[in-house]
């Protein structure tokens, strides 16, 4: 603009609105890729969750038919042990998933934009 040259500077500035605007779309689709990953590391923890808890079940149950303590013992102790794992693997997801989408890695006129769209 300072050497009279209008052309060159409307072209650089609708130039730069469009980089902007993909930026935007980019971080939108971040957030969302995001959030289905988190979605289903999720589902696929609670699956195996529940394959746990139903040999467990299973366990007890044969367990509780012959009237075995010891078995008894061993299965609660396994249920006892899987429960403990689960509770540490989802503070390490919590933790993960924290250091994953931290907020200040984004402008903030980016931040308003990207949490005021929906996935």
């Amino acid at each position: 603009m300072e050497k009279g040259n209008t052309d060159g500077a409307r072209i650089y500035a609708k130039n730069a609105i469009q980089k902007h605007t993909e930026q935007m779309n980019y971080l939108r689709l971040a957030s969302c890729l995001d959030a289905i990953v988190a979605r289903l590391d999720t589902q696929a923890k609670m699956s195996t969750i529940n394959k746990s808890m139903g040999n467990i079940v299973k366990s007890l149950e044969s367990s509780l038919a012959t009237g075995n303590l010891q078995k008894m013992s061993e299965t609660m102790d396994s249920f006892e042990k899987q429960f403990v794992n689960m509770e540490v693997q989802a503070e390490f997801m919590e933790s993960a998933m924290a250091d994953s989408i931290s907020w200040n890695q984004y402008p903030s006129s980016a931040k308003g934009a990207v949490a005021s769209q929906r996935c």
